[in-house]
């Protein structure tokens, strides 16, 4: 369903809304990420060590970087119901060690060009009020489910990231780097 530039312009979604209502995708999609979340989740080991993967970031800096291309990181706005959720399960430390983790990797590499931006919190985007099972009123304004968000949001973070470049100011998010 994605396009040759690599967006997802979320037909599947669109289907299972006008059939089942917004209520069902969120349903659809909480029941997946309960038993993701209900288990522990570690970024470093007994000795504080963080996970290999963070080196990937690293090398992928290094090879992007090397050919002239800037980098725009950031994390993606969820849905308020995602976040109650992590908070549940006592998740919302690591979420934040994992964002200091990330700005520290981009701030060792001042000058170059990489932006990092967090659209992870709390904004009026978030809230936004699921409907009640079967009822058929059509997308929210922001979210298919509490994991993708909707071309409208996505373009208020491409305008926020591209703001200072357009000479104009950002309207969502944070920028941390």
């Amino acid at each position: 369903d994605r396009t040759h530039a690599g967006f997802n312009p979320g037909h599947d979604f669109e289907g299972v809304v006008a059939v089942e209502g917004p209520h069902a995708l969120f349903a659809q999609k909480m029941q997946e990420l309960v038993p993701k979340y209900s288990r522990p989740w570690y970024l470093r080991d007994d000795w504080d060590t963080l996970r290999e993967e963070f080196s990937e970031l690293d090398d992928f800096f290094d090879i992007v970087l090397a050919k002239g291309i800037r980098i725009h990181l950031f994390t993606n706005p969820l849905h308020a119901r995602y976040w109650e959720l992590m908070e549940a399960h006592g998740h919302l430390a690591l979420k934040q060690d994992w964002r200091n983790v990330i700005t520290q990797r981009v701030e060792a590499r001042q000058g170059q060009p990489i932006g990092f931006w967090d659209f992870s919190g709390d904004s009026p985007y978030i809230h936004e009020q699921v409907p009640g099972p079967g009822v058929l009123s059509g997308p929210l304004d922001w979210f298919w489910e509490p994991s993708h968000y909707r071309h409208e949001l996505g373009g208020l973070m491409l305008q926020s990231m591209l703001a200072q470049e357009c000479g104009s100011e950002a309207v969502f998010g944070h920028r941390l780097f």
